[in-house]
């Protein structure tokens, strides 16, 4: 099976006012987690977001999850990077565990 992985939002937090908008994302707390069907991985971690008041503004209670991660990806976090430690991790070999098999012998 092949890995999948999940981006989660954790928390956000705001300014209550920069210029003329309200509640503008400051830092986003996200966390990575993978999956190959047997080992589930998390990776958590937190970005810094710059707020470009050039740019269009979204409402805080408009704002999507999809938007916040596009966003979290474009400040530094690399979503290749940041799956590619997932998938070392949960991609390694469990070994099975040793058996105790009766002495040849008896």
């Amino acid at each position: 099976m092949a890995n999948t992985y999940t981006w989660e939002i954790i928390t956000m937090k705001t300014s209550a006012q920069v210029d003329t908008f309200t509640n503008v994302v400051t830092e986003v707390m996200w966390s990575c987690i993978g999956t190959n069907g047997t080992v589930t991985l998390a990776i958590p971690g937190l970005t810094k977001i710059e707020f470009d008041s050039g740019a269009d503004f979204t409402p805080y209670d408009s704002l999507t999850k999809a938007e916040v991660l596009s966003w979290v990806w474009a400040s530094g976090a690399d979503k290749t990077l940041v799956e590619s430690r997932v998938a070392s991790r949960i991609d390694v070999p469990v070994a099975p565990e040793p058996q105790v098999l009766p002495l040849p012998w008896n």
